[in-house]
């Protein structure tokens, strides 16, 4: 009797390992689910990051409010609250801890005056860190209507 049959005489096969069709089934299913799966995963990152960037700009809200009680005027940047700037009274700050970045590292646009007769805005420019855009690269302003940045 030969090492590669059993008893009834019938082969057996040695090697009980998965065969190169199984295998590859594996991967197609694995890359199916991935293919789902991405892009709800990435569409929760960015609207993470879009709260972030909401919530940042109402820290720095308070931030420029509290300058502005204090000295009588905006800021002219956002590093004005962070750092004294020259010729400014009452300054007795920092009224942040550091210059804050948006989730995608850039910098917070502070506009002093704003747009239609507002004392100030802040703009954060989305992904794309450029003006305008949709979905993640849109801009997000503080004295934005609540359904328009939706």
């Amino acid at each position: 009797m030969n090492q590669n049959e059993n008893k009834t005489g019938r082969k057996v096969r040695l090697n009980r390992g998965f065969t190169l069709v199984e295998m590859m089934a594996v991967v197609v299913i694995i890359g199916l689910l991935a293919a789902v799966i991405a892009p709800k995963f990435f569409t929760q990152v960015d609207k993470a990051k879009v709260t972030r960037a909401k919530t940042d700009i109402k820290k720095l809200e308070q931030a420029i409010q509290l300058y502005r009680m204090e000295t009588g005027q905006f800021p002219e940047k956002t590093r004005d609250l962070v750092k004294e700037p020259d010729e400014v009274r009452g300054w007795n700050g920092p009224y942040l801890e550091k210059e804050l970045k948006d989730p995608w590292q850039n910098k917070y646009e502070l506009t002093v005056p704003g747009n239609d007769g507002r004392p100030y805005e802040i703009i954060c420019l989305g992904s794309d860190g450029k003006e305008g855009g949709d979905g993640a690269a849109r801009d997000i302003k503080s004295w934005s209507e609540e359904g328009d940045e939706e």
